[in-house]
């Protein structure tokens, strides 16, 4: 009788100690979930910048990184310089001609050693988009452009509110730096074409994370997606029991969190996958040069960071292999503003060139040389935005590629045009099937040709054109892709298809 009372009165202690251990289990599990979902919003956030240079050490680390870098692509220009002409230094010309990368043809006098000082960047002649009073001058350096970059910008007026909120622009520059460092991060990342997975050796630049970017389930292979339910890796033993029994139990709140962390990830791998694919699309990059460490024939200082006083971003100079380059800017996408810009900022954006909105384009600047002279005739940004209709978008273009000259070559024309044509179509097909996470705000194209047709008769001699994509400063995450950019790429591209078919 005692015993049958005891056991009794275990019954309810075995309840409340169970009931306990289930409370205990889900608050736990609610905890771990606001951390994932604060993880998700770190990894991937639909409208979200790409890279989020808020952080200080993020910026130390990526700068560090692009000093690095030019200092290893400018020391061995040193190397191949110094076999070829026996100069101690590498600033010598890259180019075939002995000219500078400027076409200038002055250089720099010989010291009394018989050897070169070292060549200091020029302003570039040949720059035709991003010219106005209050930027500095884009530099040319061999076969190196030096873009100006502003790490911090600080309003040069406040006029309000939205002046100072704009964070779309306070760490424009280093975003910039960043998404290119993205670039030669993606390119060692070994994703599957199948996996949405990365694996956990690997750091992604814009979050440095701990190992968890694999996830733990029963079904998941190397080959299938990371499924909505999947726990990842990097959680303990009681975290891991916490959300099962939370996911079991049909927990909504938690179940929501896994999944939104789940997608986070596949986000970031569909990410890391696609900009494998753009880094051909874009123009070489080679780090960050601080022009002070140029003064005085200095290089570079590297591993610890010193202060950065005049930093430029160093790309390839697209115009060195063109005797008399044509170039055009032009700005893609049908809104030029990042989401998350103020209001008065986007209604100023949107009221630049209206039209754009149904172009998808405009055009930025452009300059073209005659092909019966040496002379170059240039257009700025305000003639860009006076171009109201397609008819007149038409014509500015086909006057680009010199369809009107009397002086020119049609085979010629047509071997360019057919050049730009099919590399828009890969850049397309690169947003259509590779691009469903970012979207690049105030992007441009910029195309180059020879407009100096050194071969009017013999097409295998032709330099081919250059298309790139330029200014990365802006590109953000969103969902399905950049359905503005893709508009005015297939736009341009019936343009210039007509523009061909008219020369027959």
């Amino acid at each position: 009788m005692a015993a049958a009372s005891m056991a009794e009165s275990k019954v309810p202690l075995a309840l409340g100690v169970a009931v306990s251990a289930l409370q205990l289990l889900v608050w736990r599990s609610r905890a771990v979930a606001r951390l994932l979902e604060k993880d998700a919003e770190r990894v991937w956030s639909d409208g979200s910048m790409m890279l989020d240079c808020s952080d200080e050490q993020f910026q130390r680390c990526v700068l560090q990184s692009a000093l690095e870098r030019a200092e290893i692509a400018l020391e061995s220009d040193a190397e191949s310089n110094s076999a070829r002409t026996g100069a101690p230094r590498f600033y010598q010309s890259g180019s075939s001609s002995g000219l500078t990368s400027e076409g200038e043809a002055e250089g720099t006098a010989p010291n009394l050693n018989g050897h070169n000082p070292p060549r200091m960047p020029r302003r570039m002649t040949k720059q035709v988009g991003g010219i106005a009073s209050h930027k500095r001058p884009v530099l040319a350096l061999d076969g190196y452009i030096l873009k100006p970059l502003r790490l911090l910008h600080k309003p040069r007026i406040a006029t309000g509110k939205d002046a100072a909120d704009d964070k779309t622009k306070t760490h424009r520059g280093i975003r910039e730096v960043a998404f290119y460092e993205a670039l030669e991060f993606a390119a060692m990342v070994p994703t599957d074409s199948k996996c949405n997975t990365v694996p956990t050796s690997c750091r992604h630049p814009c979050i440095g994370y701990r190992s968890g970017a694999q996830f733990r389930s029963e079904d998941t292979t190397q080959s299938q997606p990371i499924p909505d339910t999947s726990l990842p890796q990097h959680l303990g033993y009681v975290d891991t029991l916490a959300l099962s029994v939370a996911i079991y139990a049909g927990d909504s709140r938690v179940l929501s969190s896994v999944q939104s962390y789940a997608n986070a990830w596949r986000c970031l791998a569909k990410e890391m996958r696609a900009l494998k694919g753009l880094s051909k699309f874009t123009a070489p990059y080679f780090g960050v040069l601080d022009l002070d460490g140029l003064e005085g024939g200095r290089q570079l200082q590297s591993p610890t960071i010193q202060p950065v006083h005049r930093p430029h971003l160093l790309l390839q100079n697209l115009t060195v292999p063109f005797r008399r380059p044509n170039i055009i800017d032009i700005k893609m996408g049908t809104q030029t503003y990042e989401p998350a810009a103020p209001l008065a900022k986007q209604r100023r954006e949107a009221g630049k060139y209206p039209p754009q909105e149904t172009f998808g384009f405009r055009i930025v600047g452009m300059r073209v040389h005659s092909a019966a002279d040496d002379q170059c005739q240039c257009w700025d940004k305000s003639f860009g935005v006076g171009l109201k209709t397609s008819e007149e978008v038409v014509q500015a273009l086909a006057t680009f590629f010199c369809c009107g000259d009397s002086n020119g070559s049609t085979s010629y024309t047509l071997y360019v045009l057919s050049g730009v044509i099919e590399q828009l179509a890969q850049l397309m097909q690169w947003f259509e099937e590779d691009n469903s996470t970012l979207a690049f705000y105030a992007s441009s194209i910029l195309i180059v040709y020879d407009g100096s047709q050194p071969y009017a008769t013999i097409d295998r001699y032709y330099q081919d054109p250059i298309v790139k994509m330029i200014d990365m400063a802006h590109v953000c995450h969103q969902s399905g892709g950049d359905a503005g950019y893709l508009k005015g790429l297939d736009n341009l591209s019936r343009m210039l298809k007509a523009i061909k078919l008219g020369l027959g």
